[in-house]
């Protein structure tokens, strides 16, 4: 039965209920305001890893993009494979021997498979798209190329595709190539312990075989090219530098004459000189036949030693070195008597055999001399713009034929292979 006393109970649990629920109440808004921190705590986190984690135009991913665009190119258009194949991943490119692991920002491995460039065939230009799959998160790229010329229209940096390459049928190629003559069934090879198997394109992944490879390339002799005409004979005649022209000198050393020269003593009998010319030349003065020439005067080649008494001294009879006298005293002359005498003087006498007018001779002559002497020679030089030629079949880069040069992009990895052990 309900009574006063069971009402009054019931107000008493009431109110015990609510006075611990507001006991608990700030407590609980604690928990839940915590929780509200912890959880923006994580998003914060996670917004800025995601941002530190973003590359937007790197120099790495920049590097990267074009690494992968030139694979690419080489894979879908130096190859042949653009009307082939719509895509390849970073595995199928190593796989050609066309690119190595991408590494990005975070110094991590791209993925493999989820990196990859795509190839459209559209109406008016083929497009490229490269696709990463990357830590950093980088952005997609798109290239265009030109549906003709397949010249690349916004590459910007190294390409191989500057519309002048010329695109080699790779099924052609195939037929041609002598190592695919003689190469096994490959669905079923069959491998020896001694000798290496056929080379082959196809990459075998098993353990108990040891690997060789080799790179093969493609050879190109490019039409713009540079021709040279014949060295024309050596001359000593200067050439002088034109467009159009190629100019080689040499230095000889070699014994020549010597531009003509003049003199009046001349060794006729010498086998170095060669007389060009004589002339006599006559100076109106006088003529010693025995003696030399002093103010017209002729004198006695003949150096003497002796004393001079004043009057002699002064006569003109005697030519004397000046200087050369001892002295001067007053000695008895033969006659006994005392005059001015100039001792031990050096002197050549006067003479008489003379006539006048004077004449000798000038020779115009050469010597032989040893000198360096510059020869010239030229040829012509001219360009030729023909179309590019072609090697049929593959080679090793150091075995390309004469006058070919290795085609880049054209490399191609063979595999060889061999048991690594004989069973016994």
């Amino acid at each position: 039965m309900y009574t006063d006393d069971t009402k009054e109970n019931l107000y008493d649990d009431e109110e015990l209920e609510n006075e611990k629920w507001d006991n608990h109440r700030g407590l609980i808004f604690k928990i839940i305001i915590i929780i509200l921190c912890i959880g923006l705590l994580i998003w914060l986190i996670s917004v800025l890893k995601n941002r530190n984690n973003t590359s937007d135009n790197s120099d790495i991913h920049l590097a990267n993009t074009e690494k992968i665009r030139l694979a690419g190119e080489s894979y879908f258009f130096l190859r042949n494979n653009k009307d082939k194949v719509q895509y390849i991943n970073v595995a199928g490119l190593k796989r050609e021997g066309l690119l190595s692991d991408i590494v990005d920002a975070n110094n991590k491995v791209c993925s493999d498979s989820g990196t990859l460039v795509n190839l459209d065939n559209n109406t008016d230009s083929y497009v490229m798209t490269i696709k990463f799959s990357c830590s950093t998160n980088d952005k997609n790229e798109v290239f265009y190329y030109n549906k003709n010329t397949l010249a690349c229209l916004n590459c910007n940096g190294k390409t191989h595709m500057d519309g002048k390459t010329v695109v080699i049928d790779d099924d052609k190629e195939k037929e041609n190539d002598s190592s695919n003559d003689n190469q096994k069934d490959e669905e079923n090879p069959t491998y020896s312990c001694v000798d290496w198997s056929e080379w082959t394109k196809v990459r075998v992944n098993e353990p108990e075989l040891t690997e060789r490879t080799k790179v093969m390339v493609t050879g190109v002799k490019y039409g713009k090219k540079t021709v040279y005409g014949e060295w024309s004979e050596y001359t000593k005649t200067p050439i002088v530098n034109n467009d159009g022209i190629e100019i080689e000198t040499k230095i000889v050393n070699e014994q020549v004459w010597s531009d003509p020269k003049t003199g009046t003593s001349v060794d006729t009998s010498n086998p170095n000189i060669k007389i060009i010319s004589t002339d006599t030349i006559n100076d109106g003065g006088s003529n010693c036949n025995n003696g030399y020439v002093d103010n017209n005067t002729c004198y006695s080649n003949e150096l003497i030693v002796g004393n001079l008494t004043y009057k002699e001294y002064n006569s003109g009879n005697y030519k004397v070195k000046k200087a050369y006298c001892d002295g001067v005293k007053t000695l008895k002359d033969s006659d006994g008597l005392f005059v001015i005498t100039y001792l031990n003087c050096q002197y050549n006498k006067k003479i008489s055999n003379s006539s006048s007018g004077r004449s000798y001779t000038i020779y115009t002559y050469q010597e032989l001399e040893t000198k360096d002497i510059t020869y010239y020679r030229y040829r012509t030089i001219s360009e030729t713009n023909e179309p590019n030629e072609y090697t049929n079949v593959k080679y090793e880069e150091d075995k390309i034929p004469e006058g070919y040069v290795k085609l880049e992009g054209s490399e191609e990895i063979y595999y060889s292979y061999k048991l690594s052990t004989c069973e016994k």
